[in-house]
């Protein structure tokens, strides 16, 4: 009946039809090249070359960061299982770090200098652990474009692999890929803002590979410009091990090269093992 009726139907009324039925047609091919562009869109993900000259931009002129913390350190060996006390730490560029942190038995110390980190400390059973905290100036101190990628090439990523992921219910790139089978580094940087937020490395403990994580979090501008957080948590497996909450910071002053230099007495500074990496 249909064929009957189209056939049956004036001339101008069947070209009605046709017409109606081509602008239909254009209108589905339309809708289809845009629903397959958005969906090209949405699955493409950039290089790292494409997502680290952003984070470089965020924090391109910080020379030097001195910072008094309070940190809590878990722990079963102290009065309550956690030991809560203050914290000191200068960082100069890429290469230099150091840490005074107070403890009952004395006062540690955690330097790098360079790509060599070292520490004095009273307990040095679980000592590599500490080997996290030094990675803040090579995330954070970047002097050119080229620094992070040699950084994370440094690290043991393989910068090649990128995916969206989150990050503390952020959107994010992760950089980089492994676990304790598979062993590599992991960097989680803030998809539209391009701070970091969170790292996963593979350290050892009395041999054992293990699972070290630190999460970046409550970020705030320092002198309008700069982004740093003001907490970081360190975690063994999944196990908080420390807190760091930013007090006091002062930003690009000039710091002393003596605050970097470690004791001549070997016997006094431990050498901190580096990441484990794909290529051990």
């Amino acid at each position: 009946m249909v064929f009957c009726y189209f056939i049956a139907t004036p001339k101008k009324e069947r070209a009605c039809i046709v017409s109606t039925m081509k602008t239909s047609s254009a209108r589905i091919v339309t809708l289809a090249f845009i629903f397959i562009t958005a969906y090209h869109a949405s699955a493409y993900t950039p290089l790292s070359e494409q997502i680290l000259p952003e984070t470089v931009a965020v924090n391109r002129h910080l020379l030097t960061v001195e910072g008094l913390l309070n940190t809590t350190v878990f722990d079963d060996r102290f009065d309550e299982e956690k030991l809560e006390t203050t914290e000191q730490i200068n960082i100069e560029g890429i290469g230099s770090f150091r840490s005074e942190r107070y403890t009952p038995s004395g006062k540690d110390i955690l330097i790098q200098s360079g790509r060599k980190a070292f520490a004095e400390i009273h307990e040095s059973s679980n000592v590599n652990i500490r080997r996290l905290e030094t990675l803040f100036p090579l995330i954070y101190f970047h002097n050119s474009v080229d620094s992070p990628m040699d950084n994370l090439h440094y690290l043991g990523f393989d910068t090649r692999i990128v995916v969206f992921d989150r990050a503390n219910d952020t959107v994010a790139f992760a950089i980089g890929t492994g676990d304790t089978e598979n062993p590599g580094g992991t960097l989680w940087i803030d998809k539209k803002q391009g701070f970091p937020l969170k790292f996963i490395g593979i350290g050892t403990v009395e041999g054992e590979c293990i699972s070290l994580r630190v999460d970046y979090l409550d970020y705030t501008r320092v002198k309008q410009r700069f982004r740093l957080p003001t907490r970081i948590n360190y975690y063994i497996n999944d196990k908080l091990l420390t807190t760091r909450t930013f007090q006091k910071v002062s930003i690009n002053q000039p710091i002393a090269n003596s605050f970097f230099e470690t004791a001549d007495d070997s016997n006094s500074c431990i050498p901190l093992a580096h990441f484990i990496t794909a290529r051990d």
